[in-house]
């Protein structure tokens, strides 16, 4: 029964994999799934079929509703219900809304399910249950699309999210209802987190008390989740298993030493069934809190799994339990597999479990639970390296000091005491000695994160090189009287002394990311590395280095960028600088305005240099006044290879292009532009196109971006003389090689290379 349910869960994450969703035809192969239950292998072929047959039907539900592409930007009257904690900021509140009616312009509509929405500037107070009519604009699930990036299409699908948009300050936007008692937890949630927010005084300390008392981490700010990842807790602070177990394990002990001060009660009901009540029901209550998240959802059905054996008088068997967990997270949730913590979260387990089967003379005490810290980081660094790109190597140290510390002290601490937010003075100590404890769990891990080493970066490897890895770790972590665990290691060599393939000399690669509406630009050689522009950042904390840029950078096993060219002062070209700064050492920083930041140069007409072959020159601007400030006064930057040229003008518009024009004439002749003020109406004046003639142009653009770039006459112009167009909104991430034997090649658009059923192009 176990490899069966294995197959199931199998079957499933490969359906996870198809570029496109099949025919609806496919369902019919369900008919031959009894048919084939005959022996061992047609059994666990037809679990694996059936796995795939479940995730298929989820996603053909999930798809057949989505938003139709003709209410995209269009104004809509909707009414719904509050359906989630509201996230709020001091210019924004964010939360998800169940659509119960949608009017357009023509009438009714039948868009059904949940939207994540934007309220900017809303002074009211918003809460769980409420039932609201909001004007609003919708769009249908988007993201960037980058190597390396965070998929946010995949992230809004595994939650069901049929839109995300913002609503419109209207006269329409009222307040009809209130909460119907289905939303009554996350009211108990939203008014915890508020008295929370209002008895401890440091924003960062609420913060983190907030995530482990009701599952809301929307008050750690972005550099304590940085700090989380370096050292390898952050599954400390998500309510996960351990949390839950931990709730689970101090209410089974209290609730069997309780019952055990009455005998005549054990007469009735032995002890540790009294205990596995107590359990289940106190990580039940745990989990109510947390809001049901998915992860709790997984640590609630193996808690159920092991208690409720124990409850009916049967001993678990945990490699049984931890099959039917998969399973059933599974059959509640087909679309689970997408979550890195679906895979962490289990694999943890595995590795555990795999790690303590067959042996004898086991250690105990505080060597088991390094030994456990041990195995937990190592057979999860594989999936780490390929989800995250990075694996904490103070790991292991850290958890060794902080899982006791939250699991004997922080955690009950915070949950103990919740119910003295009713007593206003007993409230307040607690919040006194809970906010000490919070600040100095934060001091230790910011200390932790800030060691050189805390954290490893690999870049990306072809799949073949994972799965040895994660193969030869498997072996590796077998008893040690087993000869293949020296196979095991053989199995490391390849990830560890592989490397991403470079150009040659007197080549390069041109990467355009996908940043919204805006610019970064990556051009690599055989051993340097440029970066032009870095991309914008906005008051919510976001930003397109840390989400985009670095992650690329470490995926290419790029440790320090060479020359760093910011066009311009635009925060859509200069807004993740000084995260980029933190992030990556830069050896040399040149823009066309002036930036409060170490070793600034201006970059002038008549720069030039070379490396590995390649030639770099800017071309403007010259250091005039007219050319100082504004989008004129961009760094414009040509790149000669053997294999081809590639023009970067930033955002000139008409007045720098004829400069450039008469400056240069033919000389601006290249093979590949990024299309001047991402195709405005102000830019790529005829001559300058004339002058150009590139055979492709690459339009770095945002999805319906309120600009309406790229401009329709502008791209009829490069038309017009033969130019190929393409728009990193619509391909996500481009990359062309110039090789310098083989030319110009076939650009890479990462959103057609790696296509998924559930993206947004692909589904009509």
């Amino acid at each position: 029964m176990t490899f069966i349910l294995l197959a199931f869960v199998t079957g499933t994450a490969l359906f996870q994999l198809l570029p496109v969703l099949p025919e609806p035809a496919w369902f019919a192969a369900a008919a031959a799934i009894p048919l084939f239950w005959v022996s061992r292998l047609t059994k666990l072929l037809s679990a694996l079929l059936a796995g795939g047959l479940w995730a298929f039907l989820f996603a053909w539900l999930q798809l057949s509703q989505a938003m139709p592409f003709s209410l995209e930007g269009e104004t809509l009257i909707v009414t719904g219900t509050v359906a989630s904690l509201p996230k709020q900021t001091s210019t924004i509140n964010r939360f998800e809304f169940e659509l119960e009616t949608v009017q357009s312009r023509r009438g009714d509509e039948s868009l059904q399910g949940r939207v994540r929405l934007n309220w900017y500037r809303f002074d009211g107070v918003l809460l769980p249950g409420q039932r609201w009519q909001l004007q609003v604009r919708l769009k249908r699930p988007r993201g960037l699309q980058n190597p390396a990036g965070f998929d946010y299409e995949k992230w809004l699908y595994s939650r069901r999210i049929r839109a995300t948009g913002y609503v419109q300050h209207s006269t329409d936007n009222q307040l009809i209802g209130d909460a119907d008692f289905s939303y009554m937890i996350d009211r108990v949630r939203h008014r915890i987190g508020s008295e929370i927010e209002q008895l401890v005084e440091s924003q960062k300390s609420s913060g983190l008390i907030r995530a482990l008392a009701i599952g809301d981490r929307g008050g750690i700010s972005n550099s304590d989740w940085e700090a989380f990842t370096r050292t390898g807790t952050n599954h400390l602070i998500a309510i996960s298993g351990l949390h839950i177990g931990i709730v689970a394990g101090l209410m089974f002990f209290l609730g069997q030493w309780l019952w055990r001060q009455w005998p005549n009660w054990m007469l009735w009901l032995p002890a540790p069934k009294a205990g596995a009540i107590s359990g289940l029901l106190g990580g039940t209550i745990y989990a109510m809190l947390a809001g049901f998240s998915l992860p709790t959802q997984r640590a609630l059905i193996m808690l159920y799994l092991v208690l409720g054996a124990t409850l009916f008088g049967r001993t678990p068997v945990i490699s049984r339990s931890f099959s039917m967990a998969l399973f059933l997270v599974i059959l509640l949730d087909p679309a689970a597999t997408l979550s890195a913590g679906f895979w962490l979260s289990f694999g943890a387990v595995g590795v555990i479990l795999l790690s303590v089967t067959g042996r004898i003379g086991r250690p105990t005490g505080w060597h088991q639970w390094g030994r456990v810290q041990w195995v937990v980081a190592l057979g999860l660094a594989p999936l780490l390296f390929i989800q995250f790109g990075r694996a904490s190597l103070v790991a292991p140290l850290v958890n060794l000091l902080l899982v006791p510390w939250f699991t004997l002290v922080l955690v009950p601490l915070i949950l103990f005491g919740l119910p003295l937010l009713s007593f206003p003075a007993a409230a307040d100590l607690w919040a006194k000695l809970t906010e000490l404890c919070v600040i100095y769990t934060l001091v230790t891990i910011e200390w932790a994160a800030n060691i050189s080493f805390a954290a490893l970066f690999l870049p990306d490897q072809p799949l073949w090189i994972w799965a040895g890895a994660m193969g030869g770790i498997v072996l590796f972590l077998l008893p040690g009287g087993l000869p293949v665990r020296g196979v095991g290691m053989l199995l490391l060599l390849p990830l560890i002394f592989s490397s991403p393939q470079r150009p040659p000399p007197g080549g390069f690669r041109l990467t355009l990311l996908d940043v919204g509406q805006g610019l970064s630009v990556v051009v690599e050689t055989a051993r340097h590395q440029l970066v032009y522009d870095t991309g914008p950042a906005f008051p919510s904390g976001f930003n397109t280095a840390e989400a985009a840029l670095l992650p690329y950078l470490h995926s290419r096993g790029i440790e320090q960028i060479d020359r760093l060219v910011v066009s311009n002062g635009d925060q859509d070209h200069a807004g993740g600088v000084a995260p980029l700064l933190k992030g990556i050492k830069v050896v040399d920083l040149i823009g066309g305005e002036s930036m409060a930041v170490p070793n600034f140069r201006y970059c002038r007409s008549g720069m030039s240099w070379q490396w590995d072959g390649v030639s770099f020159e800017i071309l403007h601007p010259d250091g005039s006044e007219k050319f100082h400030t504004g989008n004129n006064a961009s760094c414009v930057l040509r790149v000669v290879g053997s294999g081809g040229s590639l023009l970067i003008p930033g955002d000139v518009e008409q007045q720098a292009e004829e400069w450039l024009v008469e400056r240069y004439g033919r000389d601006l002749k290249s093979d590949v532009l990024i299309a001047p003020h991402h195709g405005s109406a102000t830019s790529s004046t005829l001559p300058f196109v004339d002058r150009v003639r590139p055979e492709y142009v690459l339009f770095p653009t945002g999805y319906r971006n309120r600009f309406g770039f790229p401009k329709a006459d502008v791209q009829q112009r490069w038309r017009d003389i033969g130019s190929k167009l393409l728009n990193s909104a619509e391909e996500g991430a481009i990359q062309i090689d110039f090789h310098p034997e083989s030319g110009l090649g076939r650009p890479y658009r990462l959103r057609r290379e790696r296509r998924h059923y559930w993206s947004t192009s692909w589904n009509e």
